[in-house]
């Protein structure tokens, strides 16, 4: 019978920081040595973890007898010594439990203030400190609800067979790990021997959207892995996803890696219905290879309004403020857009789900990627946000492609692509198309920027325009310039340009976008010129596919809780809650758990996810707080 074995130890000092990889540990009632002690809170004193703050995770932490030093990515380096602990203490409520913490120091709360960007303050786990684990006559100091957590590999090694990407151990923050056993034998354990050290596992985990957080990332993932995968077989009757077990320590001793684990008593485990599908088996070689699902997926339709996940798999720079960023759809999927629609990006930006609608570069006759153009604007939330963090493997949530505005509503053979800036993306799409398919369209692409170096996608342009002899380009520069080897047009596109250079416009249907005073400009002169309206087409670069601007005023009334505040339709009504004082229970944040169900009384809501609701809840206007987005004026009840 095979032994099993402590394989890895590890503490994290701060709660939701980085952990401390340790070959051996003294372990007593508190558990771990410096584990959990150091707990970051709001100015109110309500605690403040990874699940609201992910960049905590990334702040790393090296410990010693007489202090530690903290460092995090962009930030100096801050050193902190015991003995400058100050003598006062403060409330931090811990899960709606108040407990005293030490103050730490203005150096530090001003450092952890600059690098979350909300005013906060360090507490330690003093002396005077003190908690009970619940029910139990012994105490734990600033972890969720127990001094430890167990997990096997084996039930990471189970979890990873079912899910399409690896998750790593780490995104659990277990204390210890063990080798040797069956997948989740540790929910039979009642009490273990760990070297000399005994333990009691009181309860099993429960997980939240903190372990879709991947090592190095402060997003969370998208495709909610791994809490989407341990939904379908690890769910309890109460709802409560669980993944792990809580330990209490019943003696001091040392601890070390490649000690034994001795089962000293066994209990009945949680019942957990397994609702995975059934993976398919292929013979090879005699015997039967189980295909990972990640391995072949079958394309289906991207339906209307369903959201899939968007894998970056490059990222190019266009000019020396605009990126191509290009995605694999997971699942895969049938992409059957037109050129020139958009789609709608869910970002996670900070503390806030942003909304954004991209228009597609790519062509849908290049079907395997999508891409989006993107260019930096002065004060854009979003569009900056993915000039600076999105890179190779970044994913993150998308609806699919849709939008009136595309290359089949042409009327006439011959087409007139208009466009200034960054309007410039739907045409890119409608240009590659109709050089992929060979269209015998009469193509005229205007294209305006302010200077050469602002020309986005130059390269591809002139050589569609080599290859296809029905595709002209045409391009003009608006910056006053010096430089004298640019022999192309200067100056706005105006009336008497688009007269001089496309004589037969009034026989082009005319597609536009840029900003809106190009946009006027054209749709005057496109008029003056007499080309139709029907065979004028308009798509307002700057307002739903990269508009920026703060979210609709909304009217949210908390009727439970006695408080009304004025909202917006872009921030989960969880995240609105708490900014104005108000503590909607929670536990996962990610719509599995149910923790957070509220009832919507009138108004209407986005459904981000509801996977916690039943149908009967579903039809009596229950919702999730966390996973969903107030669209009109709301009254809530709890």
């Amino acid at each position: 019978m095979a032994k099993i074995k402590l394989s890895a130890l590890a503490i994290y000092p701060l709660k939701s920081a980085k952990a401390i990889n340790l070959t051996h540990s003294q372990v007593s009632e508190m558990g771990l040595e410096h584990d959990r002690r150091f707990i970051i809170s709001d100015m109110q004193g309500q605690f403040i973890t990874g699940r609201t703050q992910p960049k905590i995770s990334t702040i790393k932490i090296e410990i010693s007898a007489q202090g530690m030093m903290l460092s995090a990515p962009r930030m100096p380096p801050i050193a902190f010594i015991f003995k400058e602990l100050q003598q006062d203490y403060t409330d931090v409520t811990v899960w709606g439990t108040a407990i005293q913490g030490q103050r730490c120091g203005d150096d530090m709360n001003r450092w952890l203030t600059k690098f979350l960007g909300v005013d906060c303050q360090l507490l330690y786990f003093g002396e005077k400190s003190f908690r009970q684990v619940a029910n139990v006559d012994k105490q734990v100091g600033f972890a969720d609800g127990y001094p430890l957590l167990l997990i096997s590999q084996a039930s990471l090694d189970e979890l990873n067979r079912s899910t399409t990407r690896a998750i790593d151990m780490r995104q659990f923050r277990t204390n210890l790990v063990v080798t040797g056993c069956a997948p989740f034998a540790e929910d039979t354990w009642k009490r273990i021997k760990i070297g000399d050290a005994e333990f009691e596992l009181v309860k099993a985990c429960e997980r939240c959207i903190f372990t879709t957080l991947s090592p190095g990332q402060t997003r969370f993932s998208d495709d909610k892995e791994p809490l989407k995968t341990l939904n379908l077989f690890r769910k309890d009757n109460d709802g409560r996803i669980n993944f792990g077990q809580n330990l209490i320590s019943h003696n001091t001793a040392e601890i070390k890696l490649g000690d034994r684990i001795e089962v000293l008593e066994y209990h009945q485990p949680k019942f957990y219905a397994d609702h995975r599908p059934k993976q398919k088996s292929v013979v090879s070689a005699s015997k039967a290879i189980v295909k990972h699902p990640a391995v072949q997926q079958a394309k289906t339709l991207w339906g209307k309004g369903e959201t899939r996940q968007l894998c970056c798999v490059a990222v190019m720079d266009e000019t020396p403020d605009t990126k191509t960023f290009r995605f694999r759809v997971e699942p895969a999927a049938l992409l059957n857009y037109k050129p020139g629609q958009f789609i709608t990006l869910n970002l996670k930006i900070g503390q806030d789900l942003v909304m954004r609608n991209y228009t597609l570069s790519s062509s849908p006759s290049r079907p395997d990627l999508l891409a989006i153009t993107v260019k930096r604007v002065p004060d854009g939330k979003a569009s900056n946000w993915l000039n600076d963090n999105l890179t190779v493997g970044s994913r993150l949530g998308a609806s699919s492609p849709r939008g009136a505005f595309h290359a089949f509503t042409a009327t006439t053979q011959k087409l007139l692509l208009l466009s200034a800036g960054s309007g410039i993306t739907p045409m890119l799409s409608m240009a590659r198309y109709y050089a992929d398919t060979e269209c015998d369209k009469d193509i005229v692409f205007f294209y305006s920027a302010k200077t050469a170096a602002d020309l986005i996608a130059l390269d591809e342009l002139q050589l569609l325009t080599r290859q296809h002899t029905n595709m002209r380009l045409i391009l003009t520069l608006t910056a006053e310039s010096t430089h004298s080897d640019w022999s192309g047009l200067r100056g706005r596109i105006d009336q008497q340009m688009l007269a001089d250079v496309v004589r037969d416009i009034s026989d082009r249907s005319a597609y536009v976008c840029g900003p809106e005073a190009f946009m006027t400009t054209m749709a005057t002169a496109l008029t003056a010129l007499n080309v139709p309206a029907d065979q004028q087409f308009q798509e307002s670069f700057g307002d739903h596919k990269h508009s920026d601007t703060p979210g609709k005023p909304v009217n949210i009334l908390l009727e439970s809780w006695d408080t009304s505040f004025v909202g917006d339709n872009k921030t989960t009504l969880l995240e609105q809650a708490e900014k104005n004082g108000v503590n909607i229970p929670y536990n996962c944040r990610a719509g599995y758990c149910g923790a957070c169900r509220v009832t919507l009384e009138s108004g209407e809501v986005r459904v981000l996810a509801d996977h916690a609701l039943t149908d009967d809840g579903k039809k009596a206007k229950q919702i999730l707080a966390c996973s969903c987005i107030p669209q009109t004026d709301v009254v809530i009840s709890a």
